[in-house]
């Protein structure tokens, strides 16, 4: 085991440690610009172009407005003096590392060094995170009560894109774009379209552009964006026609097959069998059973591809109406009951657009092996 082998160190010594690898005092996403993210023939693509994308379909402003949320969650929690247990700050904040594979401490400072994230400013973001989930019910009424400064939000803006892992999404959205640009064949781009796309970009941008990038380069990135846009429009368009969208639904019989469930979870093993025998035994329904042990009914449609692979194969052969477990899921023992299984079909809209998504995907994963070569870091 990784971890018996290379423990991490404590997050205490480890912003004592990284404290010393930081480069600057701005820790915004300005400070990667001029960073090659990726490259397509001979054109490069770097940090600024992944935020102008961004910016364009109105990614960066929902991710500033979290990150409002999260910087008013935490004004509100030292002013109201109601903090985080410990033990759920180093929970999430071990989480956070090893599903990023940084087990130890040096490699969560180089990390932290490459995205230029002093390990404050990190746990900072554990924390706005974890409260942000806390008071879910009442983010609006906090970022009134408690509004951030603006300059903070711009001081913290890269801490959450690139924490949250939005940076990198964005990233893979532009690559997406560029990958499937001037293919052969494609017709010339409509300029009023163009035109159009480029008039959705925040009024700010096109007046002032991005700090540190001269106003004529940033125009014509944003230029350079919503002829991508354009492309990328004409492509979804035309990439997923009904005889492809119903090829993979045929090869995807058992994954697509959708299932609408009940179920009811108990906390200990021999109460959920004991429920168990109700139903199988005396002819219950699941709801009954959940009525007479005060235990909340959950409804819910999935299809056979999302269930976790420990209890995929429980379901595989169930028949509507049948009982399935109970089956361990964390702390919980869940009986679920089968209401209907229906087999994919190109009629059911639903499947139709899981499909279509589906198909482009495939394509875009293609062009971009074929196009694009990476060179971000993370």
């Amino acid at each position: 085991d990784r971890r018996v082998r290379d423990p991490a160190a404590t997050h205490d010594e480890l912003t004592s440690a990284t404290r010393l690898h930081t480069l600057c005092d701005r820790h915004s996403v300005e400070t990667l610009y001029g960073k090659v993210v990726f490259s397509a023939g001979s054109e490069d693509y770097c940090w600024e172009d992944v935020q102008l994308a961004a910016e364009l379909r109105g990614d960066w402003a929902r991710v500033r407005d979290r990150l409002r949320q999260g910087l008013a969650c935490l004004r509100a929690s030292d002013e109201r003096e109601e903090g985080l247990e410990e033990a759920e700050i180093d929970s999430a904040a071990e989480e956070f590392r090893y599903s990023r594979d940084l087990v130890s401490a040096q490699e969560m400072e180089e990390w932290l060094a490459r995205w230029n994230i002093t390990a404050e400013d990190w746990m900072d973001y554990v924390r706005w995170s974890l409260l942000r989930q806390k008071w879910a019910g009442e983010l609006d009424d906090l970022v009134s009560e408690y509004p951030p400064e603006e300059d903070h939000v711009d001081r913290h803006l890269g801490i959450e894109a690139v924490c949250s892992g939005d940076l990198d999404r964005f990233a893979t959205a532009l690559a997406d774009r560029v990958a499937v640009s001037g293919r052969e064949g494609s017709p010339e781009l409509d300029p009023a379209e163009v035109s159009e796309v480029l008039r959705r970009f925040p009024a700010h941008l096109a007046e002032r552009g991005l700090a540190g990038i001269s106003l004529e380069a940033c125009r014509a990135k944003m230029e350079r964006l919503a002829r991508l846009e354009v492309s990328f429009r004409r492509f979804r368009e035309e990439g997923a026609t009904p005889r492809r969208i119903a090829a993979l639904i045929r090869s995807r019989r058992i994954d697509w097959t959708r299932l609408v469930l009940t179920s009811v979870s108990f906390p200990e093993d021999q109460m959920a069998r004991e429920a168990a025998l109700c139903v199988r035994e005396d002819g219950m329904n699941l709801g009954e059973v959940a009525a007479d042990v005060r235990r909340e009914l959950t409804r819910s449609t999935m299809y056979i591809e999302d269930m976790d692979a420990n209890v995929r194969d429980s379901f595989l052969g169930a028949q509507k109406g049948e009982l399935v477990g109970p089956i361990e899921s964390g702390e919980d023992f869940v009986l679920y009951q089968v209401l209907d299984k229906t087999s994919p079909s190109s009629d059911d809209e639903a499947l139709s657009a899981r499909a279509r998504e589906a198909v482009l995907r495939l394509q875009l994963d293609r062009e971009i092996n074929d196009r694009v070569k990476w060179a971000r870091p993370g």
